[in-house]
């Protein structure tokens, strides 16, 4: 088994020194690499996208939480006119809600 260790770990060191000896590397091109760096967003620009996302998402889950303590309001209070305006305002504020975001997406899809 020992002997069966030593073959094999000479083949391995074999096999990957003529890897290495026949791997292609690329020549270097000084256009190529600036062309390629200079498409990469910046680093500030990744840290926004994740920040607007998470705005985004505290945003629906505010939402969403209004909805729920909205509704939990209506059903334990009785029909009066500041219970119709709590319900009436939940859809609103989700409505102006869903136009501030759709607005600009909508506006960069039809550009």
């Amino acid at each position: 088994m020992n002997s069966d260790k030593l073959y094999d770990d000479t083949i391995d060191t074999r096999l990957r020194e003529r890897l290495k000896e026949a791997r292609r590397v690329p020549s270097g091109n000084p256009w190529f690499e600036r062309r390629v760096m200079a498409a990469l967003p910046d680093r500030k620009q990744r840290r926004g996208a994740v920040l607007r996302a998470a705005v985004y998402l505290g945003a629906v889950l505010l939402v969403a939480a209004g909805w729920v303590a909205g509704g939990v309001w209506f059903l334990s209070n009785e029909l009066t006119l500041t219970s119709l305006a709590v319900v009436c305002s939940i859809p609103l504020t989700t409505m102006f809600s869903g136009a501030v975001v759709a607005a600009p997406a909508l506006k960069r899809l039809f550009r």
